[in-house]
Order: structure tokens, then sequence, then C-alpha cells
């Protein structure tokens, strides 16, 4: 998926690694998940997998739109072998249209035997951005109650080491992007590893400020390590380990934000208010720097925040 003549990127190479990164009984279920590889330069690719057995269909791509290219991998992994290439052409040939609600996806691929799907297969529902962003939304929400959200996105704001840990690969991938998610349009600086394979887990004593994701079977790794905030997805809970707390103005607004998202929440039940969550987190954020400096009733912190615009 990326332009012509382009190669795998060197730092790609080794895919395997992600792909069986544990020991473990092989089984006919079938994984699908994506994970990101960050090169030196902060060139980030984008890899979706869609595992069966001892097999991993991987796509590579400069662009994060899991629903889409998920579904592409989980197509290819059903095509005949010998047919995965003319199959390829056939779905980057792909049709993108707006209907009432959201985008889709047509590729109009021929029904026959040599690519051994139906035309009900070909079709991609809920493939926006906006549609992606909120599915992310609702995962870190059902995972985490809304104090540990936002303490954790305090965490990031202060550059912190934030490992995510799960027994499951798909919740640790789809848990660290749903972070991401959150201070969307701002960008993590750190270093970005979805999914830490059990061979490197040495990059965890890395002195700077970085976001990963490990699986509970390698949790003896992290008694060797001081200083740094931890995220349970099973167990939906989240600490600071070796830290000092965050002072009492910050607790204080963690705790009076919460309760403005509850609101909201409870408003739309049943429905998940994807856009009124967002706009709450937004100022969440913006508003965070001033209570944590003392700014926030200063003349010149209002002035700030009406001049920053990223978020419109």
């Amino acid at each position: 998926m990326f332009p012509e003549n382009t190669g795998i990127p060197e730092i790609a190479q080794r895919l395997e690694l992600f792909c069986f990164p544990y020991q473990q009984f092989i089984t006919d279920e079938e994984y699908k998940f994506y994970l990101c590889l960050t090169d030196s330069s902060k060139k980030q690719t984008y890899i979706y997998i869609n595992r069966k057995k001892t097999v991993a269909y991987c796509l590579l791509s400069p662009f994060y739109h899991p629903n889409f290219f998920l579904k592409i991998s989980s197509l290819i992994s059903g095509v005949k072998e010998y047919s995965i290439p003319s199959a390829c052409l056939k779905f980057l040939d792909s049709q993108i249209y707006h209907e009432k609600y959201d985008w889709r996806a047509s590729w109009n691929a021929p029904s026959s035997n040599e690519f051994g799907i139906s035309n009900h297969d070909l079709i991609g529902h809920q493939i926006s951005p906006s549609c992606e962003l909120s599915k992310l939304y609702q995962f870190i929400f059902n995972k985490l109650p809304i104090p540990y959200i936002l303490i954790t996105l305090v965490a990031m704001s202060l550059d912190c080491r934030i490992v995510v840990i799960s027994s499951n690969l798909s919740d640790i991938s789809e848990a660290v992007f749903s972070l991401i998610s959150l201070i969307y349009p701002l960008k993590w600086p750190g270093t970005f590893i979805p999914i830490l394979p059990s061979s490197i887990l040495t990059m965890l004593d890395a002195p700077f400020a970085y976001l990963i994701g490990i699986h509970s079977s390698t949790a003896d790794t992290l008694l060797s390590i001081d200083r740094y905030f931890l995220v349970n997805i099973d167990f939906h809970y989240c600490a600071s380990v070796g830290m000092e707390d965050f002072p009492p103005e910050v607790l204080k607004y963690i705790n009076e934000q919460s309760d403005k998202l509850k609101k909201i929440i409870y408003r739309y039940s049943p429905i998940f208010p994807f856009i009124q969550i967002q706009k709450q987190i937004r100022l969440f954020i913006r508003g965070l720097f001033g209570v944590a400096y003392s700014l926030d009733k200063t003349d010149d912190f209002q002035k700030i925040s009406k001049e920053f615009n990223q978020w419109k």
C-alpha cells in the first residue's frame, strides 16, 4: 500500500517477530490486529495483520485506517495463494463514496471461484476517520474508568514512560492507539511501540518518554524498572510506579472534569456521544497546563486559550 517502486521499509523486515511474538499453542482461531513501527527518523509504518494458524497476512501502509485495511487483509487471507497479487490489484482499484451517515468502500471484484469470496464480503462499511476515532474512544471508555483515562492523559502530557499491559494482543494494540486518539490532533512526541516483542524487552529500560504495549506474560520485566506509568487493560486500572503523586490541584481538576464527562455520558445514554466527549477531552487537555502552573485564572492564560485554535 505504498507508492510504486517503494520496497518494504527496512524497519519492517522482520515482521515474523511481531506476528508470532510468543511461544504459544497454535489454534484454528483467527487473530486480527495492527501495529505501528517507527524508524529513527520518526517515520511511521502501519501494519495490519490477519493471522490464521501458522500464516500471517500482512498489509503495510503509511496510513492509519484500521477498519479499512484490516478488512482488506481479511479478504486476502481467504484468497488462493496464486491469486493474491491479482486480488490485491482489485482491492486497490476501489470505489469510495459517501452514504447518508458515513463513507463506504466497494471493491467491485468479479465473483469467481478464483477469489473464493462473495460480493457481500467486498463491501467495507463505516470507514471514515471520524468513525475510527469514535471506535477508539468507545474502547478506552469501556476499558478504563473516566478518572483513570484523565490521569493517563496527565501522564502523557508529562512525557512519562507509559506501559500498557494486557493478556490480549488485540486489546493491547487498540488501547495504545486509543490513547493516541485522545490527544489528536496533537502528536505523541516520544517513542511509540504498540506491541513490544519479547525479544527486545530491554527497550523498557530506555531513559526517555515512550508509549509501549506489552503482553501480560512478560510483566515480570517491569520489576526491574523504576519510574513508569502503568495502564492495565485486563483489570481496568492505571498506577504510577516509583513516581510522586500528582499535585492536589491537578487531582481536583481531574475529579471535576470526570464529573462533567460522566454527566455527558449519562445524558446521551445509551448512545455514545463521541463528539461531545471529544470536545470535553480537548478542553481538559487545554486547561490542564493552566491548572498545573496556577495560570488558569490569569489574563495571560485566558488569552492563550482563546488564540489556541488547533482543536478547531
